[in-house]
Order: structure tokens, then sequence, then C-alpha cells
């Protein structure tokens, strides 16, 4: 009976390692004590995107809630900050984030997206030149023949996203779409893989750490809106059937154990 035990245990530890995969646990990072947040946590929508600190006086004031008078952080122009959620209020979206002082703890605040503006990311590109994306048709021996290779943030961004064993594309990974730039070069787009996400390779030269500055971001503006509520709806429900799966064989080492003390 105990081999049946530890064999169940196994597939619980199985799926707890699985739940990170499948849910993509970083993609939902929540305030940490935010009153506000936690009592209206089903009308915020998830953001998820990085925006500078633009306000009309120099810096943007987050306060405690939406509307709120009692400011809870101070921040200057320019600073780049990890907006987690939008809270639509009296007719003007909100975004909240968190702010990590001397002591390693952070201090959560509320302002109106109008004092932000978005850093030009992956999404954004997508936006702008998602129409010329098509199904990359080729092949990956170019790819699968170095250590590894370059990823970027955008095609033609100048800025390196991080780096890759090669190793994955002679095991068969596929590209989510292409894109082909001004100068002919041909890139391919990484949506998510082994904590990698929305990331490019230039398919023609994936190990060259000096391709031109092409498409450089541009200047600070007026922010865009990010994610449309709902769009990381999937994910909840993959995290979900992880969760309960392995609740279901908690229940089933709970009854092997019971009757194995009855017998």
């Amino acid at each position: 009976m105990w081999k049946r035990g530890a064999a169940a245990l196994l597939l619980i530890l199985f799926g707890l390692l699985l739940l990170p995969a499948m849910a993509r646990a970083d993609v939902l990072i929540e305030p940490w004590d935010n009153d506000f947040y936690d009592s209206h946590r089903s009308d915020c929508v998830y953001e998820g995107r990085m925006y500078y600190a633009n306000g009309t006086d120099g810096f943007v004031s987050f306060r405690s809630a939406p509307g709120s008078a009692r400011e809870t952080l101070a921040v200057e122009n320019g600073e780049r900050l990890f907006i987690q959620f939008t809270y639509a209020y009296e007719g003007e979206y909100w975004g909240v984030t968190e702010v990590y002082n001397d002591n390693g703890r952070p201090t959560s605040g509320w302002a109106p997206m109008e004092q932000l503006a978005l850093v030009y990311d992956s999404t954004a590109f997508a936006s702008e030149y998602g129409s010329e994306f098509y199904t990359y048709s080729g092949d990956y021996d170019a790819l699968a023949a170095p250590d590894e290779v370059i990823l970027w943030t955008w095609p033609g961004s100048g800025e390196i996203h991080s780096r890759m064993d090669a190793g994955y594309f002679a095991e068969g990974y596929e590209f989510e779409h292409a894109y082909t730039d001004a100068e002919g070069r041909e890139w391919g787009y990484i949506g998510y893989w082994m904590g990698r996400r929305n990331a490019w390779v230039c398919i023609d030269a994936p190990t060259d750490e000096n391709l031109p500055l092409q498409n450089p971001p541009p200047p600070i503006g007026r922010p865009t809106r990010g994610n449309a509520p709902g769009t990381d709806l999937m994910l909840w429900i993959v995290a979900g059937l992880v969760l309960v799966l392995v609740a279901g064989m908690v229940v089933v080492v709970w009854k092997l154990g019971k009757r194995r003390n009855i017998q």
C-alpha cells in the first residue's frame, strides 16, 4: 500500500512542477498589501507592461486608491515602472505599481494612466507592424548550428533581450510568426519559450550582436492602452485546471492512507 501512496505523492509533485510551466506563473503579479486592489480584484484588468513616469509637474503622485487624496509614492518623471493592473474610475483609467524601499519591502500606489507613458516594447511593435507578419516557412538549420542565439526586444531595436540555447531549434521549436525588415533581414518571433517571452531572433544573423538600429523606440509621449479586459483569462483557466488536478491527487493520497489504516 505504501508504494501506491508514494506513487501518488510523486504525481502530486509532478503536478506542482507543471504549474509554473502551464500557467506561466510569472504573468500575473499582484500588488502587495493594497486594500483597494484586494477589495476590487474582480474589476481590475491585468496590464503587465512597463511605463515611464510622465506627470505634468515633473513627477507622478501615486495614491492609496483611485481618486484618493492620500499619497503613497512620488516618482520622478523618466523612472520606469511596472504597471500591474488598471482600474476604471469615473471614466479614467488608473494603474497600480509597486516600488521597493531600502529594506526590501514594496509600497504600492495608484495613478492615472494619463500620467504614464508606455515603454515601447514588442507588443507595441506588433501593433504597428503586425499586418506585415507572416508564417515562417523556412528551415531552422542555421539557428541550430551555433551554441546560442541572440534574442532582441523587437526587430531593429538595437536592444538585446537575452540569449537562448540553439539546441531548442534543433529539437523542433517553431516561431509563432516572422517578419522581414526594410533591409531584407528575416526575423522570427518567440512568444514564450523556457522563460523567454516576447523576443525576436534575426534568422539571417542569429549570433550577430551588432545588428544596426533600425526601429528605435519613439520619444516619450502620451501613453497608449495596454491589454484589453480578459486578455489573460485563459491563463487563469489553465492555472485553475492544474490546481484542480493537484487537489484530486491529494484526495487520492488521503483515501489510500485511510484505506491502509483500516486494514
